[in-house]
């Protein structure tokens, strides 16, 4: 039980892992190019958000092949990505 308590928060460190492309991104490329690449982005997240939460299978299926990288509240609720996204796309667009 704790060895999958701990493969389960693996995981999810190494997704977070993936917030090193807003940076990185930020960090090669001019912020004109940035704030649409990330734009877009966040267009998608939150339309698939959109999708997620307005469809049980949806949702159901979300939860199903990535429930294992969520937390408990965000079953029913807007995701971490969403918010990770925001905050980054609002540094950019501030700094």
């Amino acid at each position: 039980m704790v060895a999958l308590q701990i493969v389960t928060e693996f995981k999810r460190k190494l997704f977070h892992l993936l917030c090193l492309v807003y940076p990185g991104l930020y960090g090669f490329f001019p912020k004109s190019v940035c704030l649409r690449v990330m734009g877009a982005l966040g267009f998608t997240i939150v339309l698939l958000e959109w999708w997620r939460l307005r469809s049980p299978a949806l949702n159901r299926w979300a939860w199903d092949h990535f429930g294992s990288i969520a937390r408990a509240w965000e079953k029913n609720k807007l995701s971490g990505v969403f918010w990770t996204w925001l905050g980054s796309y609002l540094a950019m667009l501030i700094f």
